[in-house]
Protein backbone atom coordinates (compact mmCIF):
# COMPACT_ATOMS: atom_id res chain seq x y z
CA UNK A 1 0.00 0.00 0.00
CA UNK A 2 1.41 3.40 -0.96
CA UNK A 3 0.87 4.98 2.10
CA UNK A 4 3.23 7.59 1.96
CA UNK A 5 0.58 9.39 -0.53
CA UNK A 6 -1.05 12.14 1.31
CA UNK A 7 -4.71 12.47 0.34
CA UNK A 8 -6.74 15.51 0.93
CA UNK A 9 -10.65 15.36 1.51
CA UNK A 10 -11.96 18.25 0.52
CA UNK A 11 -16.08 18.34 2.19
CA UNK A 12 -18.10 21.11 1.62
CA UNK A 13 -20.96 21.44 4.12
CA UNK A 14 -24.31 23.54 4.01
CA UNK A 15 -27.45 22.90 5.22
CA UNK A 16 -26.59 18.73 5.51
CA UNK A 17 -27.25 18.13 9.37
CA UNK A 18 -29.53 15.28 7.90
CA UNK A 19 -26.48 13.47 6.45
CA UNK A 20 -23.42 14.60 7.68
CA UNK A 21 -22.79 11.93 10.00
CA UNK A 22 -22.92 9.20 7.65
CA UNK A 23 -20.94 11.14 5.46
CA UNK A 24 -17.97 11.77 8.31
CA UNK A 25 -18.03 7.72 9.12
CA UNK A 26 -17.17 6.47 6.05
CA UNK A 27 -14.43 8.84 5.79
CA UNK A 28 -12.55 8.68 8.90
CA UNK A 29 -13.09 4.79 9.22
CA UNK A 30 -10.94 4.92 5.93
CA UNK A 31 -8.98 1.61 5.31
CA UNK A 32 -6.02 4.42 4.05
CA UNK A 33 -5.41 6.12 7.18
CA UNK A 34 -2.90 9.17 5.32
CA UNK A 35 -5.80 11.35 4.88
CA UNK A 36 -6.57 14.72 5.81
CA UNK A 37 -10.21 15.92 5.99
CA UNK A 38 -11.12 19.22 4.98
CA UNK A 39 -14.55 20.51 5.94
CA UNK A 40 -15.28 23.71 3.83
CA UNK A 41 -18.11 25.09 5.94
CA UNK A 42 -20.25 27.29 3.32
CA UNK A 43 -22.10 29.47 5.91
CA UNK A 44 -24.86 26.99 6.72
CA UNK A 45 -27.42 28.03 9.06
CA UNK A 46 -28.62 24.53 10.33
CA UNK A 47 -26.87 22.25 12.82
CA UNK A 48 -24.44 20.31 10.39
CA UNK A 49 -21.31 21.74 12.18
CA UNK A 50 -21.97 21.27 15.72
CA UNK A 51 -22.18 17.83 14.30
CA UNK A 52 -19.21 17.98 12.45
CA UNK A 53 -17.57 19.29 15.48
CA UNK A 54 -18.19 15.73 17.43
CA UNK A 55 -16.03 14.24 15.03
CA UNK A 56 -12.91 16.52 16.09
CA UNK A 57 -11.22 14.01 18.25
CA UNK A 58 -10.04 12.84 15.02
CA UNK A 59 -7.12 15.19 14.29
CA UNK A 60 -7.35 14.90 10.33
CA UNK A 61 -10.10 17.14 10.15
CA UNK A 62 -9.65 20.33 9.49
CA UNK A 63 -12.67 23.07 9.61
CA UNK A 64 -12.47 26.22 7.04
CA UNK A 65 -15.39 28.60 8.25
CA UNK A 66 -16.12 31.17 4.69
CA UNK A 67 -19.40 33.01 4.02
CA UNK A 68 -22.14 31.03 1.97
CA UNK A 69 -20.70 31.01 -1.98
CA UNK A 70 -22.00 27.99 -3.42
CA UNK A 71 -20.60 24.82 -4.09
CA UNK A 72 -17.64 25.49 -6.29
CA UNK A 73 -16.69 28.39 -4.26
CA UNK A 74 -16.21 26.03 -1.09
CA UNK A 75 -14.42 23.56 -3.51
CA UNK A 76 -12.08 26.21 -4.82
CA UNK A 77 -11.06 27.09 -0.70
CA UNK A 78 -10.55 23.68 -0.31
CA UNK A 79 -8.16 23.52 -2.46
CA UNK A 80 -6.01 26.36 -1.36
CA UNK A 81 -6.09 24.97 1.88
CA UNK A 82 -4.95 20.92 0.63
CA UNK A 83 -1.62 19.20 1.40
CA UNK A 84 -2.07 16.31 0.18
CA UNK A 85 -0.72 14.94 -3.41
CA UNK A 86 -3.75 14.26 -4.48
CA UNK A 87 -7.40 15.66 -3.52
CA UNK A 88 -10.88 14.02 -3.69
CA UNK A 89 -14.06 15.87 -3.29
CA UNK A 90 -16.89 14.31 -1.25
CA UNK A 91 -20.18 16.14 -0.82
CA UNK A 92 -21.60 16.35 2.73
CA UNK A 93 -24.75 14.18 1.97
CA UNK A 94 -22.85 11.12 0.21
CA UNK A 95 -20.90 8.20 1.43
CA UNK A 96 -17.74 6.29 0.19
CA UNK A 97 -16.84 2.80 0.86
CA UNK A 98 -14.39 1.68 3.73
CA UNK A 99 -11.89 1.06 1.15
CA UNK A 100 -12.64 4.06 -1.46
CA UNK A 101 -9.37 6.21 -1.41
CA UNK A 102 -7.27 2.91 -0.74
CA UNK A 103 -8.45 1.71 -3.88
CA UNK A 104 -7.60 4.61 -5.91
CA UNK A 105 -4.33 5.62 -4.42
CA UNK A 106 -3.19 2.02 -5.31
CA UNK A 107 -3.67 2.51 -8.91
CA UNK A 108 -2.13 6.08 -9.02
CA UNK A 109 1.12 5.64 -10.29
CA UNK A 110 2.01 9.09 -10.73
CA UNK A 111 -0.73 9.68 -13.27
CA UNK A 112 -3.17 13.33 -12.91
CA UNK A 113 -6.64 11.71 -12.23
CA UNK A 114 -7.77 7.99 -11.05
CA UNK A 115 -11.23 7.30 -11.24
CA UNK A 116 -14.35 4.72 -10.21
CA UNK A 117 -17.40 3.84 -10.72
CA UNK A 118 -20.81 4.36 -8.17
CA UNK A 119 -24.01 3.39 -7.15
CA UNK A 120 -27.54 6.18 -6.86
CA UNK A 121 -29.19 6.39 -3.69
CA UNK A 122 -32.86 7.50 -4.19
CA UNK A 123 -33.97 9.65 -1.28
CA UNK A 124 -37.74 9.04 -2.30
CA UNK A 125 -37.76 5.06 -2.46
CA UNK A 126 -34.47 4.10 -0.93
CA UNK A 127 -32.86 2.02 -3.41
CA UNK A 128 -29.50 1.91 -4.84
CA UNK A 129 -28.90 1.36 -8.28
CA UNK A 130 -25.65 0.51 -10.42
CA UNK A 131 -24.21 3.39 -13.15
CA UNK A 132 -23.41 2.04 -16.09
CA UNK A 133 -19.76 3.24 -16.77
CA UNK A 134 -18.91 2.44 -20.79
CA UNK A 135 -15.26 3.24 -20.64
CA UNK A 136 -12.96 -0.12 -20.35
CA UNK A 137 -11.62 -0.56 -16.77
CA UNK A 138 -7.66 -0.70 -15.85
CA UNK A 139 -6.78 1.28 -18.85
CA UNK A 140 -4.71 4.60 -18.97
CA UNK A 141 -5.81 6.99 -21.22
CA UNK A 142 -5.78 10.71 -21.88
CA UNK A 143 -8.11 13.40 -21.22
CA UNK A 144 -8.64 14.15 -25.24
CA UNK A 145 -9.32 10.86 -25.72
CA UNK A 146 -12.20 10.94 -22.80
CA UNK A 147 -13.60 14.37 -24.90
CA UNK A 148 -14.99 12.43 -27.68
CA UNK A 149 -16.41 9.25 -25.39
CA UNK A 150 -19.50 9.42 -23.24
CA UNK A 151 -18.08 9.34 -19.78
CA UNK A 152 -19.26 10.41 -16.41
CA UNK A 153 -18.71 14.22 -15.54
CA UNK A 154 -18.49 13.75 -11.30
CA UNK A 155 -15.68 14.89 -9.45
CA UNK A 156 -16.69 13.29 -6.33
CA UNK A 157 -15.35 9.75 -7.62
CA UNK A 158 -11.76 10.91 -8.61
CA UNK A 159 -8.60 11.67 -7.38
CA UNK A 160 -6.55 14.36 -8.51
CA UNK A 161 -3.11 15.41 -8.55
CA UNK A 162 -3.11 18.45 -6.99
CA UNK A 163 0.04 19.46 -8.92
CA UNK A 164 -1.80 18.86 -12.09
CA UNK A 165 -4.35 21.53 -10.60
CA UNK A 166 -1.73 23.74 -10.12
CA UNK A 167 -0.05 23.79 -12.86
CA UNK A 168 -2.88 24.03 -15.15
CA UNK A 169 -4.42 26.88 -12.80
CA UNK A 170 -7.89 24.68 -13.01
CA UNK A 171 -10.78 25.70 -10.52
CA UNK A 172 -14.65 24.98 -10.38
CA UNK A 173 -16.39 28.39 -12.20
CA UNK A 174 -18.40 29.97 -9.42
CA UNK A 175 -21.75 30.94 -9.77
CA UNK A 176 -23.81 28.26 -11.45
CA UNK A 177 -24.69 24.96 -11.14
CA UNK A 178 -23.43 21.62 -12.24
CA UNK A 179 -19.60 22.71 -12.14
CA UNK A 180 -18.81 19.00 -12.35
CA UNK A 181 -19.18 19.47 -16.09
CA UNK A 182 -17.33 22.73 -16.22
CA UNK A 183 -14.28 21.29 -14.04
CA UNK A 184 -14.67 18.09 -15.67
CA UNK A 185 -14.08 19.18 -19.42
CA UNK A 186 -11.53 21.59 -18.49
CA UNK A 187 -9.24 18.95 -16.70
CA UNK A 188 -9.93 16.63 -19.77
CA UNK A 189 -8.70 19.49 -22.22
CA UNK A 190 -5.36 20.06 -20.62
CA UNK A 191 -4.74 16.41 -21.88
CA UNK A 192 -4.05 14.69 -18.11
CA UNK A 193 -2.83 10.88 -17.84
CA UNK A 194 -6.06 9.56 -16.73
CA UNK A 195 -7.18 5.57 -15.35
CA UNK A 196 -10.69 4.29 -14.81
CA UNK A 197 -11.52 1.35 -12.45
CA UNK A 198 -15.06 -0.40 -12.56
CA UNK A 199 -15.44 -0.75 -8.63
CA UNK A 200 -18.16 0.75 -7.15
CA UNK A 201 -16.51 3.15 -4.58
CA UNK A 202 -19.43 6.02 -3.84
CA UNK A 203 -22.72 6.43 -3.09
CA UNK A 204 -24.37 9.38 -4.62
CA UNK A 205 -27.55 10.40 -3.50
CA UNK A 206 -30.31 11.78 -5.41
CA UNK A 207 -33.96 13.44 -5.00
CA UNK A 208 -33.16 14.23 -1.13
CA UNK A 209 -35.41 17.47 0.08
CA UNK A 210 -34.13 20.64 0.42
CA UNK A 211 -31.88 19.64 -2.63
CA UNK A 212 -31.05 23.37 -4.98
CA UNK A 213 -31.19 20.71 -7.98
CA UNK A 214 -34.77 20.13 -7.08
CA UNK A 215 -35.80 23.72 -6.96
CA UNK A 216 -34.03 25.05 -10.32
CA UNK A 217 -36.67 26.35 -12.79
CA UNK A 218 -36.24 25.31 -16.70
CA UNK A 219 -35.35 28.84 -17.47
CA UNK A 220 -32.15 28.90 -15.14
CA UNK A 221 -31.65 25.71 -16.00
CA UNK A 222 -30.86 26.97 -19.69
CA UNK A 223 -29.10 29.83 -19.00
CA UNK A 224 -27.35 27.38 -16.63
CA UNK A 225 -26.06 25.31 -19.04
CA UNK A 226 -24.97 28.53 -21.55
CA UNK A 227 -22.76 29.60 -19.43
CA UNK A 228 -21.15 26.17 -18.84
CA UNK A 229 -20.86 25.82 -22.49
CA UNK A 230 -19.69 29.10 -23.47
CA UNK A 231 -16.74 28.76 -20.34
CA UNK A 232 -15.73 25.36 -22.35
CA UNK A 233 -15.92 26.65 -25.40
CA UNK A 234 -13.79 29.48 -24.37
CA UNK A 235 -10.65 26.74 -22.80
CA UNK A 236 -11.49 25.00 -26.20
CA UNK A 237 -10.46 27.93 -27.72
CA UNK A 238 -7.08 28.12 -26.89
CA UNK A 239 -6.31 24.66 -26.34
CA UNK A 240 -4.34 22.21 -28.34
CA UNK A 241 -6.46 19.29 -28.15
CA UNK A 242 -7.24 17.20 -31.51
CA UNK A 243 -11.30 16.61 -30.98
CA UNK A 244 -13.45 18.30 -33.27
CA UNK A 245 -15.72 21.10 -31.11
CA UNK A 246 -19.38 18.81 -32.60
CA UNK A 247 -17.95 15.85 -30.58
CA UNK A 248 -17.43 17.75 -27.61
CA UNK A 249 -20.42 18.77 -27.62
CA UNK A 250 -21.82 16.08 -27.98
CA UNK A 251 -20.21 14.42 -25.24
CA UNK A 252 -21.74 17.05 -22.94
CA UNK A 253 -24.96 16.62 -23.99
CA UNK A 254 -24.64 12.88 -23.47
CA UNK A 255 -23.09 12.58 -20.35
CA UNK A 256 -24.96 15.50 -18.70
CA UNK A 257 -28.29 13.92 -19.22
CA UNK A 258 -26.85 10.26 -18.12
CA UNK A 259 -25.52 11.73 -14.77
CA UNK A 260 -28.48 14.15 -14.05
CA UNK A 261 -31.48 12.22 -15.57
CA UNK A 262 -33.68 15.36 -14.82
CA UNK A 263 -31.57 18.33 -16.25
CA UNK A 264 -33.05 19.94 -19.50
CA UNK A 265 -30.26 19.95 -21.57
CA UNK A 266 -31.18 22.69 -24.19
CA UNK A 267 -28.00 24.53 -25.79
CA UNK A 268 -27.22 27.11 -27.38
CA UNK A 269 -24.00 25.90 -29.71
Amino acid sequence: MKEDIKVSIIIPVYGVEKYISQCLESVINQSYENIEIIVVNDGTKDNSMKIVEEYLLDERIKIINKENGGLASARNRGIEEATGEYIYFLDSDDWIEVNTIEVLVEESNNLDIIYSNFWYFDEKNQKKRKNKEKIKSNMSMTGEYLLGYSTEIMVWNKIYKKSFLEEKQLRFLEGIIHEDEEFTFKCYMNSPQVKYIDIYTYTYRINRENSIMNDIKNKEKIENNQKILDAIFEKYSTSTVNVPKKSVVNTMMETSTRSFPSRNCCLIV
